[in-house]
């Protein structure tokens, strides 16, 4: 496939912090209608806000995208839009099974037809869509990976901080990286302990030097590398 040079048409971020901005007052007082708890908080917008950062990665870097974990293909389908207009393509890695390392909580959620519905929702794309259907922990990947070109990647794995420090350094020389589910603190059952993924976020971020951006009210964050 070839690729768009964008050396030329490089994008100020302050249009896409103020679209950032202008989606906290509508997350504020949001919860999902169908699911109790607070886990929905912070996302009603979380979808079009990373859609909106691939774009401008796009617009800024070269590079395919990737995402981790992908479920149904909701968010699959807001990057593959973006990445056929840019004429790039979009790495999947999701094993769309029980999970293979430690997880938070339940997966009571996990039916075995997930697979299936993901591949009907983004069927429209599959001709840009590259899967690896896998664990991110696979060893394999990141000797495939390494060798990629990679400007926008979404992480939305296994919620512990172990999987999070895995699937971050898996993608760390990607160009922006956008991180899901940052604002809640999770148990774990196996270590019997709660992690805040947002810890993980700022550390990663701290020790590569990179910049982040978390806004109160949205429920994931950006680090830009």
């Amino acid at each position: 496939m070839t690729k768009i040079k964008v050396e030329s048409i490089k994008q100020d971020a302050g249009r896409l912090m103020s679209y950032f901005i202008h989606t906290i007052k509508f997350e504020r007082l949001w919860k999902h209608p169908h699911v109790a708890g607070d886990h929905w908080l912070g996302r009603k917008y979380c979808r079009e806000r990373v859609q909106a950062c691939a774009d401008w990665s796009a617009q800024n870097y070269d590079g395919d995208f990737i995402e981790i974990g992908a479920l149904y293909g909701e968010t699959t389908v807001k990057l593959a839009e973006i990445a056929k207009k840019y004429n790039r393509k979009v790495i999947v890695i999701d094993p769309w099974s029980e999970a293979t390392e430690a997880f938070d909580g339940t997966l009571d959620y996990i039916q075995g037809n997930e697979y299936d519905i993901w591949r009907e929702n983004t069927k429209e794309y599959s001709d840009i869509i590259e899967v690896y259907r896998t664990s991110s922990h696979d060893p394999k990947l990141s000797e495939i990976l390494k060798e990629r070109e990679l400007c926008f990647a979404w992480v939305d794995g296994s919620h512990t901080a172990h999987a999070l420090r895995n699937d971050l350094n898996l993608v760390k020389h990607t160009a922006v990286i956008g991180v899901d589910d940052i604002s809640y603190w999770l148990w774990c059952d196996i270590c019997q302990q709660r992690y805040s993924l947002f810890a993980e976020f700022h550390s990663f971020a701290a020790k590569n030097e990179f910049q982040t951006v978390k806004l109160d009210w949205i429920s994931e964050g950006y680090i830009f590398c």
